[in-house]
C-alpha cells in the first residue's frame, strides 16, 4: 500500500542504482569513462525518458504529481536504442548488490511490458529478497524489539519500499549479524551452508558499503571457535577480493561530480601525519546543534531527496520510543554464554559508525585540508552500525523472553501505530495534494470541423511537443466519424522547423468513432500538420479546449525514445 503512494526515484541517487542495475542486466561490471567523461554506460532511451517524467520532483517539495503526468509515465516503453549516461556515484560498488533490481528490470524488458512496469517489478524484488533475507536472520538467531523498531523506522520504510541499495544492505546486514552470532556460540549448531551464505552477505557489504568492512573479519573470529578450515580460507579470499575489488573500481571510475581540489590519497597521507586533526574534525561535527538534528531528523525520517519532513514533535516522540524500546530489549540472561560475542558487536558497531565519519572526510571533504567540519554525512547512514548494537544488547535471549522484554510489546505496537498513521499522512501531503486547486488547468474536450474537400483539419500540437526536440516515431489522431461510415481518402502531412516532412494516405471507411488513427511516421521533428480530403470527407478531429482559450488536437505522441505523451485533457484510449 505505501509502495503505490511513493512515486518512482524518489530516493536518493535512485537514478543512477537503477541505471547501474540495468548495466549489470547487459552483463556491465565494470564502468566506462570514455574520453574523460565521468564513468558510466549506456542505458535505454526509453528508461532514460522514463527519468526525465520524475526529475521535476526532488529538491521541490512544491511540486506534485498530476494524474496526467502519471499517465504519461505509464506509457512509456523501452525503445532497444541505447546512450551513454553516467552513474559515477556507483562505480565504487560491486554489482552483485543490484542483482534484485537487476531481475526485475532485465525482466520486465523482456516480457515487453512497459518501463514503468518493469521499475516496479524491480521494486519489488527488492522488497522481496529483502524480507527474505530477513526471514532467514530471524529464524537463525533471535531478534529484539530496538532492531524491529530500527526496521520500522519511516527512514527505513521508504528505502525498503524504493529501488536503492539500502533495503538489501539493511537486511543483509541483519543476516551477516545473525549468522556470525549463531556462528561464534559454540553451543549452536553452525552447518557450513551457513559459513558460506554468511560468505556471500559479506562480499555483498564489504564491496558496497565502506563502513561495514569490519564484516571481513566475522568468518576469522568463528574460525577461532570452530577451527573449520573453510572459514579461515573464507577469510582470505574474502579480505583479498574486497581489497581488489576497491582498487580496481577505484582505478577505472571516473566521477567528476566534485572538484576535490586534493585526492582521497593526499587527504589520507595528510591526515596520516596529523591524527589529531581527524578527532577535532570528528568533535566539531557531532558537536554542532545544527548537524545533530539533522542526524536525528534523517535517521528517523527525511523522506524523498531530504524534501519530506515530518513535524518536529514526530522526531521526538519517534526517538523516545525507540531509546525506551532499546532498554526494554536489554537482557543479561545468557551473558555467561554470549558475552564474548555481544562485546565484538559493541566494538563492530563503533568502528562502522567512525568508519562513516571518516569515509567522508576522505572523500567529500577532501578539497578542505584540513575539514573541520565533515560534511555530506546521513542520518539514515546509521542505522546499519545501530542494528549490529541492536544484536549485542540482548543475545541468545528471545523476542519477549522473561518479563522486562514482554513490556516492550506495548511500546512496538505504539510505535508501528504512530509510524503507520503519520507515514501516509505525509506521502499523500508532499506528492499529491496540492496548496491551491484553483492552480490546476481544466480542459473541455469537443469535435473540431469537419474534413471536406476545401476544409482540411488542421492538426494543433501542444506547446510541449513544440518545444521538445526528440524525434516521433508514431502518432495517433483521436477521430470522430459521427458514428458512421465515410467514404473516401484523405492524406496526413506533417512538417517540422527543420525541414521534416511526412505524407500518408489513408482511407476514411477504415475509422473507428472516436477512437486514435495511428500513423507510423518517419522518425523526425514535427511541429504541426493537417489531414487533407482527397475523395472524400466527413470526419473530425477531436480537439482539446483549457480555460486560457488554447485549442490542441487530440494526439497520442510517441517518440524514439520510448516516451509517450498525449495532449491534456484528451482520453488516452
Amino acid at each position: 500500500m505505501l509502495s503505490a503512494l511513493i512515486p518512482p526515484f524518489q530516493s536518493p541517487d535512485e537514478f543512477d542504482h537503477i541505471q547501474r542495475a540495468y548495466l549489470l542486466t547487459r552483463g556491465q561490471i565494470l564502468l566506462h569513462s570514455p574520453q574523460g567523461r565521468a564513468s558510466g554506460g549506456e542505458i535505454d532511451t526509453g528508461l532514460l525518458s522514463y527519468f526525465s517524467e520524475y526529475k521535476n520532483l526532488p529538491f521541490h517539495p512544491q511540486k506534485t504529481l498530476s494524474q496526467e503526468e502519471e499517465h504519461d509515465a505509464s506509457s512509456i516503453n523501452w525503445s532497444g536504442r541505447r546512450i551513454f549516461r553516467s552513474a559515477a556515484g556507483t562505480g565504487y560498488y560491486f554489482p552483485l548488490a543490484y542483482l534484485p533490481q537487476s531481475i526485475g528490470l532485465g525482466l520486465g524488458e523482456s516480457l515487453g511490458l512497459s518501463v514503468g512496469n518493469s521499475y516496479q517489478l524491480a521494486r519489488f524484488f527488492v522488497l522481496a529478497f529483502s524480507i527474505t533475507a530477513l526471514v532467514v536472520a530471524f529464524s537463525i538467531f533471535p531478534v529484539n524489539a530496538f532492531i524491529l523498531g530500527l526496521l520500522i523506522l519511516p527512514m527505513s520504510v521508504f528505502q525498503f519500499l524504493s529501488a536503492s541499495l539500502d533495503a538489501f544492505t539493511t537486511a543483509l546486514t541483519c543476516l551477516s549479524v545473525s549468522l556470525f552470532m549463531r556462528g561464534y556460540i559454540g553451543k549452536l549448531d553452525f552447518p557450513m551452508w551457513m559459513s558460506y551464505l554468511l560468505a556471500i552477505c559479506i562480499v555483498i557489504l564489504s564491496t558496497s558499503r565502506l563502513h561495514l568492512l569490519p564484516f571481513l573479519v566475522l568468518p576469522l573470529l568463528i574460525w577461532f571457535v570452530r577451527r573449520e578450515r573453510a572459514l579461515y580460507w573464507q577469510f582470505i579470499g574474502l579480505t583479498i577480493f574486497a581489497l581488489v575489488w576497491t582498487l580496481v573500481a577505484a582505478k577505472y571510475t571516473y566521477d567528476g561530480r566534485v572538484d576535490a581540489g586534493h585526492s582521497t590519497y593526499h587527504a589520507i597521507i595528510f591526515y596520516i601525519k596529523q591524527p589529531t586533526l581527524v578527532m577535532n574534525a570528528i568533535i566539531n561535527t557531532v558537536s554542532d546543534p545544527a548537524k545533530a538534528e539533522f542526524y536525528r531528523n534523517s535517521f528517523i525520517g527525511m523522506l524523498g531527496w531530504l524534501d519530506t519532513k515530518f513535524d518536529d514533535y514526530f522526531y521526538v516522540m519517534t526517538l523516545d520510543a525507540l531509546v525506551i524500546l532499546g532498554i526494554l530489549s536489554v537482557s543479561f540472561r545468557y551473558l555467561k554464554v554470549d558475552w564474548h560475542s555481544r562485546v565484538i558487536l559493541v566494538g563492530l558497531s563503533l568502528t562502522s559508525c567512525s568508519l562513516i565519519f571518516l569515509s567522508l572526510l576522505l572523500t567529500w571533504n577532501a578539497g578542505s585540508l584540513p575539514a573541520k567540519i565533515i560534511e555530506g554525512i546521513q542520518g539514515r547512514y546509521f542505522i546499519g552500525p545501530l542494528i549490529i548494537l541492536g544484536y549485542a544488547l540482548s543475545g541468545l535471549s528471545s523476542l519477549f523472553e522473561g518479563p522486562w522484554k514482554r513490556m516492550a510489546v506495548g511500546p512496538l505496537l505504539l510505535f508501528i501505530a504512530i509510524v503507520s498513521i503519520y507515514f501516509p499522512r505525509v506521502l499523500l501531503e508532499r506528492y499529491y495534494m496540492t496548496e491551491n486547486e484553483s492552480n490546476v488547468s481544466e480542459y473541455k474536450v469537443e469535435a473540431g470541423s469537419q474534413l471536406s474537400a476545401g476544409s482540411p483539419i488542421a492538426i494543433m500540437m501542444t506547446s510541449i511537443r513544440r518545444d521538445d526536440r526528440t524525434d516521433l516515431k508514431r502518432i495517433g489522431v483521436r477521430i470522430g466519424t459521427y458514428i458512421r461510415q465515410n467514404s473516401g481518402d484523405a492524406e496526413l502531412r506533417l512538417t517540422g522547423p527543420d525541414g521534416a516532412l511526412f505524407v500518408q494516405r489513408f482511407a476514411l471507411p477504415g475509422l473507428v468513432d472516436n477512437k486514435y488513427r495511428y500513423f507510423d511516421l518517419s522518425p523526425g521533428h514535427y511541429t504541426s500538420g493537417e489531414i487533407v480530403s482527397l475523395t472524400g470527407g466527413g470526419v473530425s478531429a477531436w480537439e482539446s479546449h483549457d480555460e486560457k482559450g488554447g485549442v490542441a488536437t487530440c494526439i497520442d505522441y510517441q517518440y524514439v525514445s520510448g516516451k509517450r505523451r498525449f495532449t491534456p485533457g484528451c482520453p488516452h484510449s
